[in-house]
């Protein structure tokens, strides 16, 4: 079942590669039941913490959480109180269906972080506190039609998949790991860069670093800062944004701006695109 949810801006320049990826971040999922015939929910409605793992490829980020199975969200540790004194005694799977096994609707938000006490998870409580939204489902009744409600049999995995994509030929998208932290002009001739071009296949003549980022309603503006002095007989150069420091050891290509406009300010060219992130966000019965 695929869910269309809203994107944080964070989110957004986590995807484009402006901020680290963390390779664990927590859901909170909001669940609510069936109504009895007396008007009245089977239970009350429950949150429960998800924990979500990093899986990166070249062209997707995605995070993946599941329940436990059909029934458990993960095992609750409880405790009796001796004066001030508590003791935890036992732990049982905590139920996040209702009694007959089902659930009605369900909204996820997944968070960069969640700080809570270990013996609390995965039920959320007043103490619970989640930071930094990256994406939200919100509570619907359209995310089930008709006959597509969780039964007793079924359990829950989550993936919230996040691309960048572009709709402008001249903005050529490569891959989503490591961060920007490199901008050069490159010469090659336009016409030959493709979604087949390498960071190898680029002749830089000229590297520097500089780019702001702004928030434009749920887009971002990106605007790269080049000395004029760079484009010293390179009017027509193509710029190239990569990544030189990340875990792989070798230079990543993530973006290339073959054609663009130039704004003058100062001493430097300012030369301004925008991103959102299409994020793709499944939940999977199983």
């Amino acid at each position: 079942m695929a869910i269309t949810s809203v994107v944080s801006l964070k989110y957004i320049k986590t995807i484009i590669g402006l901020l680290d990826k963390p390779k664990e971040s927590y859901g909170l999922a909001e669940l609510k039941y069936f109504i009895k015939s007396d008007n009245l929910p089977i239970q009350s409605d429950r949150n429960i913490m998800i924990k979500f793992h990093l899986l990166q490829n070249v062209n997707a980020v995605s995070y993946i959480g599941k329940f436990v199975d059909n029934y458990s969200a993960g095992n609750q540790v409880y405790g009796t109180t001796n004066g001030t004194t508590e003791t935890y005694v036992y732990s049982e799977p905590y139920r996040y269906c209702d009694a007959l096994g089902r659930v009605r609707k369900i909204g996820l938000t997944l968070f960069e972080n969640a700080v809570f006490l270990p013996k609390e998870f995965p039920r959320v409580t007043t103490s619970t506190t989640f930071n930094t939204p990256l994406t939200k489902t919100l509570v619907s009744e359209n995310f089930f039609n008709t006959g597509d409600d969780k039964d007793a049999r079924e359990g829950y995995e989550f993936n919230v998949t996040g691309t960048l994509e572009s709709d402008n030929e001249d903005i050529l998208i490569y891959s989503l790991e490591g961060n920007i932290d490199s901008v050069s002009l490159i010469t090659n001739d336009p016409a030959t860069l493709n979604s087949e071009t390498t960071f190898e296949d680029l002749t830089i003549v000229n590297t520097t670093y500089g780019i702001n980022v702004s928030n434009n309603d749920y887009s971002l503006e990106i605007a790269v800062s080049i000395p004029v002095s760079a484009f010293a007989d390179l009017e027509n150069a193509s710029i190239a944004l990569w990544s030189a420091n990340n875990n792989s050891g070798s230079a990543i290509l993530k973006i290339i701006l073959r054609n663009y406009e130039k704004v003058l300010v100062g001493s430097n060219y300012i030369i301004k695109f925008y991103a959102v992130a299409s994020q793709y966000e499944q939940y999977k019965s199983n």
